[in-house]
């Protein structure tokens, strides 16, 4: 299992690495994460792994979700809280309003839609609906950063094409999954999702599980 996160950058026009108003830097930024994940997948699967899934929160896991649908050797995929849409993400979070701000005087959503479209999880719907590839998303029911209708639009695609993702929905925003007990739920459904049965005391330390979300 491969995991991924973001880390916020410096730049103080920028609410996350992954994120500038220079929208080719973003594009390239992302694709470097998706080419790197694809590089992991690939050694693993040369060391004997024939069972290889990727996990990720917030953007990391629009990340995830690239890797899954370019990287045939993945075989689960799982996306917590994660934007279908970047360009949606920064135009409804909370948290990207200095960014949409720099953004929407140049140009609308649709615009920003089409300049991101090849970071867009709905642009890849040939690689997601791919066989032998098993997706799962967990949302938050009152995310008021990575909004749920984002990825419900996603959900719903990928139920056109005969290829229905777990989906969990918990009762908590975003930064909240990460917090008792809301990440005791999802850690148990992720982990049976992965057919990984965790143990008491596993569960256990996932109690005191803290994401920063500062640096997600």
């Amino acid at each position: 299992m491969i995991g991924f996160r973001s880390s916020r950058g410096s730049d103080e026009y920028s609410q996350e690495q992954f994120f500038n108003a220079k929208l080719g830097r973003t594009v390239r930024s992302i694709r470097q994460a998706v080419l790197d994940g694809r590089k992991i997948v690939r050694w693993l699967h040369s060391q004997g792994y024939n069972k290889i899934s990727v996990v990720g929160m917030c953007i990391g896991g629009t990340v995830a979700g690239l890797i899954a649908a370019q990287e045939e050797k993945v075989d689960k995929a799982v996306l917590m809280v994660s934007p279908g849409s970047p360009a949606d993400l920064v135009w409804t979070a909370e948290t990207m309003k200095s960014l949409r701000d720099r953004i929407e005087p140049v140009m609308s959503l649709e615009d920003l839609r089409t300049a991101w479209s090849l970071i867009n999880l709905e642009m890849h719907l040939f690689g997601l609906t791919r066989p032998r590839l098993d997706m799962m998303f967990v949302l938050g029911k009152d995310d008021t950063i990575t909004r749920p209708a984002a990825s419900d639009r996603v959900i719903e695609l990928l139920k056109k094409c005969n290829r229905s993702p777990e989906v969990l929905r918990l009762n908590c925003g975003h930064s909240s999954v990460g917090i008792f007990p809301y990440n005791i739920i999802a850690a148990r459904k992720v982990l049976r999702f992965l057919k990984e049965t965790p143990t008491l005391a596993e569960l256990w330390d996932v109690r005191g599980f803290r994401y920063d979300f500062s640096e997600a």
